[in-house]
């Protein structure tokens, strides 16, 4: 409404500065002043998004008024009490009122057992109390690791390790339309009048083609504007035109609530020194060596190029490796278990030459199988549990999910500003090959069939012989993937058998392990491995050897 707009403005020049005039008398008791932020801001009767709308406020308008409540605030329209959202008006006080002062408080909640509550941010500071799991605390300070908490009558510093944010988020009403609309006249010579009847005086009249406001309907006549000329015209010879539709208010709602149930599709904030300084803790406290120890970056680099929430991606390698530390980390840079079998855990799973490599593999692993909706492993985006989620199909423990997301939230709190409004990393990924190694052994290694063993010329090849049940045969190298180059009546070729059973196919007669990651190949008398006084002999480069039996290991035995 351009020309009711330039009367109010006409108005205010009358008034004392930044006071808006309704109709023709200047609002009163209002202790601030604030000014109009939505393009178009209803003037309700009550304070109620549904109350009866009595005019409207258009951005840059200044009005002056009190506040009701949180959400709206009061002022005085054309002589009667009124309201209008608090959120589109942004106010000064006009009077020597202080300003509320805003509180920092946010709520947590405690993830550890038992997490004690102590006098300062110190270890060894004297504890006043305790909580238990699940306790909501209201957190009011932080300083070096540890927040401020109070819990009913409990007051005092907690570690923030063991304490999860939580966020609320305010509901936004939307901007406020105004009911005023345009038209076009459709008659050769539309009269305008003073009221709405063919007998009332004719103060104007408007060509075809002219547009017009409309501001009032009744009884199938309308109030027009156009330009200088006001009144009423037969709504017959009028057409409506739509305005354009007002530009929608950005959904602020969070895309996630918490780790476990996200869709770990959504980027995280998480730094490559968070995660390291969560690895070295680790160190520092067992005095275990990690492979991840510097390493920080490589998940974030390698979950932005797959499309894995980078956070949830080193969550799960800790989680699955010990924090780096277990022995297929160390032998094999082998961080998720992968090839692992239960009857030969360390000896089937896949070799690889770094910990970056293995950390590709498996996130293209993840993303062409149990993150792709085609795939059978597929039930979701998310962590989950035993009823969905990734969890459901890749992790027999029912708690995998919630114990990720526990790592999760010790490098990097859950905060849902973080994700609200952020996009998803969309993007597919096929998975990569395996790299090519091979664990090599004596030309001495030798095993019995237990079933029928096909023995092909090449990987993947042509069968050329088998080898009987209960026959001997040299067994000369273990490849990656799992195949088997072996020699049988002078023919040398290659089998691969299921090893998680390997034993229904085959045992190794003389292959030991050691601690530190090597194999050795027995000397064996009358079938059994020569042993005597803790040593046991083995071939070295053809030549024979006594080596001790502390912390070695029987390899397909």
């Amino acid at each position: 409404m351009k020309t009711n707009i330039m009367k109010i403005v006409a108005s205010i020049s009358l008034l004392a500065p930044g006071v808006v005039a309704f109709g023709n008398k200047a609002e009163a008791a209002s202790d601030k002043q604030g000014t109009v932020t939505a393009s178009a801001l209803n003037i309700r009767q009550s304070p109620n998004t549904k109350a009866k709308v009595l005019g409207t406020l258009y951005k840059g308008n200044t009005v002056s008024y009190t506040d009701y409540n949180s959400s709206w605030v009061k002022l005085t329209y054309k002589g009667k009490i009124a309201y209008v959202s608090k959120l589109y008006i942004k106010g000064s006080t006009t009077t020597a009122v202080n300003p509320p002062v805003q509180s920092n408080a946010f709520k947590g909640t405690v993830t550890a057992s038992v997490l004690n509550v102590r006098t300062s941010a110190s270890t060894t500071a004297k504890i006043v109390g305790t909580l238990k799991k699940g306790t909501v605390v209201e957190i009011t300070k932080s300083a070096n690791g540890w927040y401020y908490v109070t819990a009913g009558n409990v007051k005092g510093w907690c570690s923030a390790q063991y304490i999860t944010k939580t966020v609320t988020t305010v509901p936004v009403e939307p901007p406020a339309q105004s009911n005023a609309s345009k038209g076009t006249v459709t008659a050769s010579v539309l009269n305008v009048r003073t009221s709405a009847s063919t007998t009332a005086k004719i103060v104007g009249t408007l060509k075809k083609g002219t547009v017009v406001e409309i501001t009032k309907s009744a009884n199938g006549w309308y109030y027009v504007t156009a330009g200088s000329i006001k009144g009423w015209s037969s709504a017959q010879y009028i057409t409506k035109t739509q305005d354009p539709a007002p530009t929608p208010t950005p959904d602020v709602k969070p895309v996630a609530t918490d780790y476990k149930t996200m869709d770990i599709r959504y980027p995280s904030k998480v730094t490559a020194q968070e995660i390291n300084d969560y690895i070295s803790k680790y160190e520092t406290y067992t005095g275990k060596k990690s492979v991840f120890s510097g390493q920080g970056q490589l998940f974030i680099t390698i979950g932005t190029e797959t499309g894995i929430n980078q956070l949830i991606l080193a969550a799960m390698a800790i989680h699955e490796s010990a924090y780096g530390t277990n022995y297929l980390s160390n032998w094999k840079n082998n961080l998720f278990s992968v090839g692992a079998y239960d009857s030969s855990p360390y000896d089937s799973a896949y070799m690889f030459t770094s910990v970056e490599q293995a950390v590709r593999y498996q996130a293209y692993f993840l993303k062409s199988g149990y993150l792709n909706p085609s795939s059978w492993k597929f039930k979701g985006y998310y962590l989950g549990d035993a009823a969905g989620g990734l969890n459901y199909y890749y992790a027999s423990d029912k708690q995998w999910g919630e114990k990720i997301a526990n790592h999760a939230n010790k490098i990097h709190p859950f905060n849902a500003t973080e994700y609200t409004n952020i996009s998803i990393m969309d993007k597919t990924a096929s998975a990569i090959a395996l790299p090519e190694t091979v664990d090599m052994f004596s030309s001495e290694t030798k095993a019995t069939a237990n079933a029928v063993l096909s023995v092909k010329g090449t990987i993947d090849g042509s069968e050329v012989t088998t080898i009987p049940q209960g026959a001997e045969f040299t067994v000369l190298a273990k490849y990656n993937n799992q195949w088997f180059k072996v020699e049988y009546n002078g023919t040398i070729g290659y089998f691969k058998v299921n090893l998680s059973t390997y034993k229904t196919y085959f045992q190794i007669k003389n292959l030991i392990r050691t601690a530190d990651y090597k194999y050795y190949t027995q000397v064996l008398e009358n079938d059994v491995p020569v042993l005597a006084n803790g040593q046991t002999q083995v071939y070295v480069n053809g030549q024979v050897q006594s080596i001790s039996t502390s912390g070695t290991e029987q390899v397909y035995r």
